[in-house]
């Protein structure tokens, strides 16, 4: 079994390769949200790289929605890579993980946005404040 991964992580590696779609954080409709760099640390650890191969085909493209632009990412195994000369040339291109699209700023930063996060992110200071208090 492989070291560190949850089990439906775990269910996308059991192959040499496969595509995984994240949420950014400060969604607060969604659950485990992270950048992009700690899902390739945590499948690195199992042999797994991140190649941005999707994102270079969809980036620009109005049609599909820009969640879908902004989190898609395919993880291969190392030895794969050196076998497979698109994978390859992959590499070769500059690491733009945190590449963050127009469209997730717009979303996120926006005035419904902010307003939709307020709740949890004062309950969130107030447990942060409330820990430093009775410690």
């Amino acid at each position: 079994m492989r070291a560190g991964l949850s089990s439906t992580s775990r269910q996308c590696c059991t192959g040499r390769s496969f595509l995984r779609r994240h949420s950014l954080p400060r969604r607060v409709d969604h659950v485990n949200e992270q950048w992009p760099e700690f899902w390739n640390h945590l499948f690195g650890q199992n042999g797994y790289r991140a190649l941005d191969l999707i994102r270079t085909q969809t980036w620009k493209n109005p049609d599909l929605k820009y969640w879908y632009r902004q989190n898609m990412f395919l993880f291969v195994l190392e030895d794969l890579i050196q076998t497979n000369p698109v994978f390859l040339e992959a590499t070769r291109c500059p690491d733009d993980l945190m590449l963050v699209h127009r469209s997730v700023l717009h979303h996120q930063m926006g005035l419904r946005s902010i307003l939709k996060q307020l709740p949890k992110s004062i309950w969130d200071a107030g447990s942060r404040r409330l820990k430093i208090i009775f410690k």
